[in-house]
């Protein structure tokens, strides 16, 4: 009962979002996996296919390009994925057959281990279109960090990744969404020009840490997703920028 009260609550945010904030302005959406309906997902973070189906489905009702890489300040919807699981590769026909090229953030450390990808099925969907990308070395949380562990986490991703994709490894999703000034510095000063947060928001949206702006939309209902694509979430951003950044 008090699930279904929260959850009612905030679809009636979202929609108050959506009437505040609408827009059809470019926008990065981001999940962490896929799983068929009757599959055991590898993660609870994992979004059913019937559902993420419902998803691409409302995107293109709705007018809304699904594109690589974001190019027009509006109608593009860029879709990334965090970590690196593997239901990406066992669903990637439904990607193939829907012309879908995302961008996965990789968790280095993690490449061919228990439930995440390796480096032969990386290598096979990044032949297909894929785009990957960092997400660190070991998924700390980056605030927490000295300079010195950051670099090393940084460093050691990309150089790990650029080893076999043979493409510049120079994008990054902080892990949890968490980040610092000191993250931002260290992050530009070792090669990532494009910073992605946990932050909602427009594509082109100017912020005063010149990240790039991300949904999540992994769960979101048919009525909730709807929103989200017109801004919805922006109603949360306050509350998700003080979640996300901590300078202590």
């Amino acid at each position: 009962m008090l699930g279904k009260i929260k959850s009612n609550l905030y679809s009636a945010a979202l929609l108050l979002g959506k009437i505040k904030y609408n827009n059809r302005n470019s926008k990065v959406l981001y999940y962490h996996d896929v799983h068929k309906d009757k599959d055991v997902p590898e993660t609870m973070m994992s979004t059913p296919l019937s559902l993420f189906t419902e998803h691409i489905r409302i995107i293109r009702q709705q007018g809304f390009e699904i594109v690589d890489v974001i190019t027009q300040p509006k109608n593009q919807i860029m879709l990334t994925f965090d970590d690196g699981y593997i239901g990406i590769f066992k669903n990637k026909d439904f990607f193939f057959n829907q012309g879908l090229k995302p961008t996965v953030f990789i968790i280095s450390n993690c490449i061919g281990t228990n439930t995440f990808m390796n480096a032969n099925e990386i290598i096979f969907l990044q032949n297909k279109g894929f785009r990957f990308q960092s997400h660190t070395h070991t998924h700390p949380d980056l605030n927490l960090l000295s300079e010195s562990e950051m670099k090393t986490e940084m460093i050691t991703s990309k150089k790990i990744l650029e080893n076999f994709v043979n493409e510049p490894i120079n994008e990054i999703c902080f892990p949890k969404g968490l980040f610092n000034k000191l993250v931002l510095v260290t992050a530009n000063e070792y090669g990532y020009d494009k910073l992605y947060s946990s932050i909602p928001g427009s594509f082109n949206e100017q912020n005063p840490f010149d990240i790039i702006n991300r949904n999540l939309v992994q769960f979101s209902s048919i009525f909730d997703f709807n929103c989200i694509l017109y801004g919805g979430l922006n109603i949360f951003r306050e509350r998700y920028t003080k979640q996300h950044y901590h300078e202590e």
